[in-house]
């Protein structure tokens, strides 16, 4: 399907590449043939925007899970003891005031 695209009385019409494209009738179409076609199109146009919308209300609700998750992960006391040893690590090799981590002599 070839998408946007613009009902005339005797065409349609669209544009793919900066190039337009027109496809004439074979007969005279009536009114309600021309608001038929604008209705399916504005129709899928609609769906399309819907699925979209869900589509990125999915994947907030999966980022949302993935926090719960490393949130409830954090509660372990074993998880907790590992963060508190690392930091001390840190404060004692980094943070002291005569700092050996990057000091490497021979």
């Amino acid at each position: 399907m070839i998408t946007p695209y613009k009902t005339h009385y005797d065409c349609i019409s669209s544009k793919i590449n900066h190039n337009k494209l027109v496809f004439p009738f074979l007969e005279k179409s009536k009114t309600t043939n021309i608001n038929l076609i604008k209705a399916c199109y504005i129709h899928t146009h609609h769906i399309n925007a819907l699925i979209h919308g869900k589509l990125f209300h999915l994947q907030d609700l999966k980022n949302h899970v993935l926090f719960c998750c490393s949130e409830k992960q954090l509660q372990n006391p074993n998880l907790q003891k590992k963060i508190v040893d690392f930091q001390s690590k840190i404060e004692q090799v980094i943070c002291s005031d005569l700092p050996n981590a990057f000091w490497k002599r021979k």
